[in-house]
């Protein structure tokens, strides 16, 4: 046998890729500030800002929390600032996004992601105003319905408040009744519940729902969840130049 040298990367890619070997998710801890309440009414219609990820403010040391104001969203919901943390991002699933094709393959590539961190995934399609689960399930299973499941964006509803700008939403548990009802219809738990809001440009394309995590690990994983986004927003952009040249 020759020997070869490769780098850790190459090698994680090729023991998954060809025996099946996954790598264990890896997790650097983080200094975490102070929680931000987004408090205030519920959001009013109006045109999605340009993708951007907030930078945390310094921790209140205070007994009030400082009002950011960035978003009118109802106090039970609570957004979580972004912090510097480093997830270990599987190899194999940035190469996917990198070659993507179309908005399947996107969502094959969230949903793997999304389902190495949390127990449960709801994956949201936003379009004309309605979202509808295009993949929902675990590592281990996919769940289907008998009918297409879908959120209407009323105002006033949780999913219409996250897509008002990409975020993190997380709710300790779930009172919006169309959220119960989409958990109700996949089978998921409703406590712990996150909402990861993707655009392309200023417009909401995907909303993924995660379950089974605390806002503690989210706090923990927001860095490199921040990365991923960044790449998945990338990889929209490379599908809808794809259909830009076969429209041409």
């Amino acid at each position: 046998m020759k020997p070869h040298v490769v780098t850790e990367v190459a090698l994680n890619y090729a023991l998954e890729r060809y025996y099946g070997l996954r790598r264990e998710t890896r997790l650097m801890q983080a200094a975490a500030g102070e929680m931000r309440d987004l408090g205030g009414a519920t959001p009013s219609p109006r045109p999605a800002p340009a993708p951007s990820w907030e930078a945390p403010a310094p921790p209140d040391t205070g007994a009030r929390r400082r009002d950011t104001g960035a978003v009118n969203i109802p106090p039970s919901y609570s957004a979580l600032p972004v912090f510097d943390a480093h997830y270990d991002q599987p190899a194999s699933v940035v190469d996917e996004l990198a070659a993507v094709m179309s908005h399947d393959d996107v969502v094959r590539a969230l949903f793997r992601y999304f389902t190495g961190l949390f127990t449960e995934v709801v994956i949201l399609a936003i379009a004309q105003g309605r979202a509808t689960a295009v993949r929902a399930g675990s590592r281990a299973r996919l769940c289907e319905t008998r009918h297409p499941v879908t959120l209407s964006l009323a105002e006033g509803t949780l999913v219409r408040a996250v897509v008002a700008k990409p975020q993190i939403i997380h709710q300790p548990q779930i009172g919006d009744p169309e959220v119960i009802g989409l958990c109700t219809a996949f089978g998921l738990p409703t406590n712990h519940i996150a909402f990861i809001s993707l655009f392309h440009e200023s417009t909401p394309a995907y909303v993924v729902i995660g379950q089974g995590r605390d806002e503690r690990y989210l706090q923990q994983a927001f860095g490199g969840l921040k990365g991923f986004v960044g790449k998945a927003t990338q990889a929209l952009r490379i599908v809808a130049l794809r259909n830009e040249i076969r429209a041409a």
